[in-house]
C-alpha cells in the first residue's frame, strides 16, 4: 500500500510526463527528490501542505548541499521548484514557496572539464576481456562513449535500426537536446558493435543493441547499467584515476576532437550542444573565478534583531556553499550601524532583495 507521500509524487510524475513532457531520466530524478523531501518532512503519515514553510525547504536543501556535490545539490533545488510549481497549479501550496527555494553555487567555469590521458584510456579499454560476450559488449559501449561522446542514456537507447551500415552513420534518437542527430560511425566503433552483434549478443526480440547477459537475459540495459560497467572497468584498469564516470569519456572525446583540429561548431554538432559555451570552455581550458554575490538585506527587514537574523542568514548561505567573505562582513557592519541608529543604505533596495529578506526573517510569511 502506498503512503500519502508516494501517492502525491505519483501524480507529480504523471504531470511531468503529460504536461511538461519531461524525459524519463528527468522524471526519475525529480520524483526521487520530491519523495525524499516529503518523507523527510512528513514520514509515512498524512501530508499536510498547509503547514509547509520556507524553513522546511531551506533546511532540506542545506542538508543535501553539505553531503552532495554542487551539481547534485543544484538538481535537488531544481526538482523541488518543479514540485512546488506542480502543487501551486493544483492550489495545494502557497505560490511564494517556489521563490523560497535557495539557489546553489555551481559556476560553470569553476572547474575544468575532466578527461582521460591516452594511457588512462588504453588502460580502460584493456580492462575488457573481449574473449567473452559481456567483454565484447562492454568494450563496444565504452567506444561509443569515448569515440563518439555519447551519453550513457544514449548508449542504452541505441537500437539496431539506428545504425546504417551502408552509409556508416549512427542515428541518435530524441536525446537530451530533443532532436534526432546523425553521426558518422568510426570504423573502430562499427567493428566493435559488429563483433558483439555477431558473436556475443544473445538471441532476443529486443531491438536495443546492448542487452543483458545474466539476470533478465536479452532485456535492454539501462543508463545505470552502462555507468556501472564503466565504473567497474576503471577499477580493473587504473584504480588511481580520480574520476570514473561516463561523462569523463564524453569530455575525453571532445578534447581529442579539439586537439585534432575540429572547430567549435563541429564539436557542438557531434556532442549535440545547443550552446557553444560548453565547447569553448574545453578549448580554452579556462577556469574563471566565481563571483560570489548575496542580496543585501532590505530596509523592510530592519528590526531590532537584524544582526542575529543576518548572521543566521549568512550561516544558511554558507551551508549551501557560498563563501560570502566580503559580502558577509559588509552585511554585518551595515546591520550594526542600522541597529545603532546610523545612516540608511546608500541605495534603495530592490523588490527582489526586500522579498528575500522578509521571507528569511519571517518564514511564516512564505
Amino acid at each position: 500500500m502506498q503512503t500519502p507521500a508516494q501517492l502525491l509524487v505519483a501524480k507529480f510524475d504523471r504531470y511531468l510526463e503529460g504536461v511538461r513532457g519531461a524525459a524519463p531520466q528527468t522524471r526519475r530524478e525529480y520524483v526521487r527528490y520530491a519523495l525524499e523531501f516529503l518523507e523527510d518532512r512528513y514520514g509515512t503519515g498524512r501530508v499536510d501542505l498547509a503547514d509547509l514553510g520556507a524553513r522546511d525547504l531551506i533546511d532540506f536543501i542545506a542538508g543535501r548541499a553539505r553531503r552532495c556535490k554542487p551539481a547534485t545539490a543544484k538538481l535537488v533545488a531544481t526538482a523541488l521548484r518543479g514540485f512546488l510549481r506542480f502543487l501551486q497549479i493544483r492550489g495545494l501550496c502557497d505560490p511564494r514557496l517556489v521563490a523560497a527555494v535557495p539557489t546553489i553555487p555551481n559556476w560553470k567555469l569553476a572547474r575544468l572539464p575532466k578527461f582521460l590521458t591516452s594511457s588512462q584510456l588504453r588502460a580502460l579499454f584493456n580492462a575488457f576481456d573481449r574473449r567473452t560476450a559481456t567483454g565484447r559488449r562492454d568494450y563496444a559501449m565504452s567506444l561509443c562513449l569515448a569515440q563518439l561522446g555519447l551519453r550513457a542514456a544514449e548508449v542504452a537507447r541505441l537500437a539496431l535500426e539506428d545504425i546504417d551500415w551502408r552509409t556508416g552513420t549512427l542515428r541518435i534518437v530524441v536525446g537530451k537536446s530533443r532532436r534526432d542527430s546523425l553521426l558518422p560511425l568510426p570504423d573502430l566503433v562499427g567493428r566493435a558493435i559488429a563483433d558483439y552483434a555477431r558473436a556475443g549478443r544473445p538471441a532476443t526480440q529486443a531491438r536495443r543493441v546492448f542487452v543483458r547477459h545474466r539476470v533478465a537475459i536479452g532485456q535492454p540495459l539501462t543508463s545505470g547499467s552502462v555507468r556501472a560497467v564503466v565504473r567497474r572497468a576503471f577499477e580493473r584498469g587504473d584504480p588511481r584515476v580520480p574520476f570514473k564516470g561516463t561523462h569523463a569519456l564524453r569530455h575525453t572525446a571532445a578534447t581529442r576532437m579539439l586537439r585534432a583540429g575540429a572547430s567549435l561548431k563541429d564539436l557542438a554538432d557531434v556532442l549535440r550542444h545547443r550552446s557553444l559555451e560548453h565547447d569553448r570552455d574545453l578549448r580554452e581550458g579556462r577556469s574563471a573565478s566565481p563571483r560570489c554575490g548575496c542580496p543585501t538585506v532590505a530596509a523592510a527587514a530592519m528590526k531590532a534583531t537584524l544582526v542575529s537574523r543576518v548572521a543566521e542568514y549568512l550561516a544558511m548561505r554558507r551551508g549551501l556553499g557560498f563563501a560570502l567573505a566580503v559580502e558577509g562582513a559588509q552585511l554585518l557592519r551595515t546591520g550594526s550601524r542600522r541597529r545603532r541608529g546610523g545612516a540608511p543604505f546608500g541605495r534603495r533596495p530592490s523588490l527582489r532583495e526586500a522579498s528575500l529578506a522578509v521571507r528569511f526573517t519571517n518564514p511564516g510569511a512564505a
